[in-house]
């Protein structure tokens, strides 16, 4: 049949409308545009359940490491305390089995303890160290305050730091507002950055003697902490009653007068064992005069302990009293923050194990 011929031209037309334009597809590419959208929708969610899986577990792996190393650390706490128990029982064994009437650095209790292996890879070592074998610095504020402030100004000039350290120590536990000499009261500590004040009273610790040092002139910086702490110990007394057997030398031969400073007891570096503070001043007639601040027996102790567990350590001090009458010790206080120095070494041998040094 022949089309129908256009006026104008003569040429053949469609018979549809010329705003009408044919689309040509395939009859296949709608459901491709469709599976495209889906699929990459798929992908999209397993990317986002992936993620959500992986921080998931990370999570559930530092819950389980911490849950870990809070069970770790707890442990080590109890065997600490266990460790300390075992300290307490060696003291009141001392007292029942040694004697009460003297104590020396030839006991059990003062040689060291050998160090625990536990079973979960760890180790606990526990040290005992007489504290009367030290200079109560909380003696200044007692009835003997002169003669105590006499001594810790030889103590200074024994290890070679300025007598002005006395005065500071003097003011502060003193129950007045009076300068003695190169000390400090309020009036100077107010002025510090950050300011404090003067307790007057106690120590806490002997960690706070580096409070007092502004503008004293101590010469290296941790001449003090190397020199002076050691030597020195803050209990809940107001009396220095110092242990002839257990004193280093710089603590008893402060106790001698000024004049005699220079002489250094020949029995300082050998192990002491008097039975009486009489036996004492027989042999070393120079400390007749300091006989109320002798003895030789220890009612203060403190007590070390450490456990490693794995990677987690704990280090325990304790203050103990042992009652001199009935050998009872009871804790005074507890410190999480101190040193330890450990006397053990490893073993050539065997890495693992801890050996006690030779004494």
């Amino acid at each position: 049949m022949p089309l129908p011929s256009d006026v104008s031209t003569g040429f053949g037309r469609c018979p549809l409308s010329s705003n009408h334009v044919a689309r040509v597809t395939s009859p296949g590419s709608g459901n491709h545009a469709r599976r495209g959208i889906a699929l990459i929708t798929v992908l999209l969610f397993f990317a986002f359940m992936s993620a959500v899986a992986v921080r998931l577990a990370s999570n559930h792996a530092m819950l389980i490491a911490g849950s870990r190393n809070s069970f770790t650390a707890d442990l080590a706490l109890n065997y600490a305390l266990g460790g300390e128990e075992m300290a307490r029982q060696v003291l009141y064994e001392d007292f029942t089995n040694s004697g009460k009437d003297v104590d020396h650095l030839l006991e059990p209790w003062a040689r060291g303890l050998p160090p625990l292996s536990l079973d979960e890879g760890g180790a606990v070592e526990i040290q005992i160290h007489d504290l009367q074998g030290c200079f109560n610095i909380n003696a200044l504020g007692g009835g003997t305050a002169q003669a105590v402030h006499a001594a810790i100004i030889n103590l200074l000039n024994i290890t070679g730091l300025p007598p002005a350290i006395a005065d500071r120590v003097l003011d502060w536990v003193d129950a007045d507002e009076i300068t003695t000499g190169f000390g400090g009261e309020d009036n100077e500590y107010l002025l510090a950055k950050p300011a404090f004040r003067t307790p007057n009273g106690r120590f806490g610790d002997t960690s706070e003697i580096r409070m007092l040092l502004g503008g004293v002139e101590v010469g290296e910086d941790d001449a003090v902490n190397r020199q002076l702490l050691p030597l020195l110990c803050a209990l809940p007394i107001d009396q220095l009653q110092v242990n002839v057997n257990t004193a280093p030398v710089e603590v008893l031969s402060a106790l001698l007068p000024g004049s005699e400073l220079g002489q250094t007891p020949s029995f300082s570096n050998q192990p002491r064992n008097f039975r009486s503070v009489g036996e004492f001043v027989q042999s070393h007639p120079e400390y007749q005069a300091a006989t109320a601040m002798l003895r030789t027996t220890s009612e203060w102790f403190r007590i070390n302990v450490r456990v490693q567990i794995d990677r987690t350590t704990v280090i325990m001090s304790s203050v103990a009293f042992r009652d001199p009458a009935t050998g009872r010790v009871v804790i005074r206080s507890r410190d999480f923050g101190q040193d330890f120095r450990s006397r053990i070494r490893i073993s050539a041998d065997d890495e693992r194990t801890p050996v006690p040094e030779p004494s």
